[in-house]
């Protein structure tokens, strides 16, 4: 066998035991990533879980609640208005939600003030503009904050998102 044969041998040999053991490493990476990615889902699904339970007690109480009866850690404001009350008592879920630190509740407009900002805020944010709506049965604006910037209002700076509903639905476009 001349001498380029045997180079070139000795070149497929050294590919074939280099993609051999890359394959025979590969799926153990693959399986340590994918064993990862379950474990993220399952946590995921966790929160989930929670979230719901949290949106059903809702529910449930939702048809129990007198207008009129406020609990005074809903809202750390004086409320003025009826449809404030009204509003805090509806919202007053939000308040079992882990990231929320704050809920300020001004005329048809809540504030809500986030620690950390969860997958799933725009839910919670769409859910609050909706339920404030179908409470007061007036237009209801919903706004995601920073929970450094309580006292916050449109125009005083950033905010991660908002909401409005009206008729019983979100508004789009906005």
């Amino acid at each position: 066998m001349s001498r380029p044969k045997l180079v070139l041998s000795g070149l497929c040999l050294l590919i074939i035991i280099s993609v051999c053991l890359a394959a025979a490493v590969h799926p153990t990476q693959q399986k340590e990533q994918l064993e990862e990615r379950l474990a993220q889902l399952e946590r995921n699904v966790r929160q989930l879980k929670i979230r719901v339970g949290h949106i059903e007690q809702c529910l449930k109480q939702e048809s129990a609640l007198d207008e009129e009866e406020v609990n005074p850690d809903a809202v750390k404001k004086t409320l003025v208005s009826k449809e404030e009350k009204i509003l805090a008592n509806r919202l007053a879920y939000l308040h079992e939600i882990p990231e929320i630190d704050w809920i300020e509740i001004e005329d048809n407009n809540v504030y809500i003030g986030f620690n950390s900002l969860p997958e799933d805020w725009r839910i919670i944010v769409n859910a609050a503009a909706v339920h404030g709506n179908k409470a007061i049965n007036f237009g209801c604006h919903a706004w995601a904050v920073d929970a450094r910037y309580r006292g916050w209002r449109p125009g005083d700076g950033p905010f991660y998102g908002e909401a409005s509903a009206r008729y019983g639905k979100l508004e789009e476009g906005l």
